[in-house]
C-alpha cells in the first residue's frame, strides 16, 4: 500500500504509513482487550464483587420497599 503513495506524497508516505500502522495497532489492542472481559489478567472486571455488590443492593432495595409499606399502612390505620 504505501508504495503506491509515494508517486503522489513523497517523503510524506513514511508518515501516512505510520499513522495508519498506528490505527490499526490500536484497533487490535483494543480487541484483545475486550475479546474476554473476565478473565484472570491483572486489568479484568472483578466479577464475583460486582455480582455481590448487585446482591447487596437488591436487599436494601426490597428493605427500604418493606419498610414503606409498612409505613404507609400503619399511617392509614391511624386515620382509620
Amino acid at each position: 500500500m504505501p508504495l503506491g503513495f509515494v508517486s503522489s506524497f513523497g517523503y510524506g508516505t513514511v508518515l501516512i504509513a505510520v499513522f495508519i500502522f498506528y490505527i490499526l495497532v490500536s484497533i487490535e489492542l483494543l480487541a484483545e482487550e475486550i475479546e474476554d472481559p473476565f478473565g484472570i489478567d491483572d486489568n479484568i472486571n472483578n466479577s464475583s464483587a460486582i455480582k455481590r455488590m448487585n446482591s447487596l443492593l437488591r436487599i436494601q432495595q426490597s428493605y427500604d420497599f418493606m419498610m414503606r409499606a409498612v409505613n404507609d399502612a400503619s399511617d392509614n390505620d391511624l386515620i382509620l
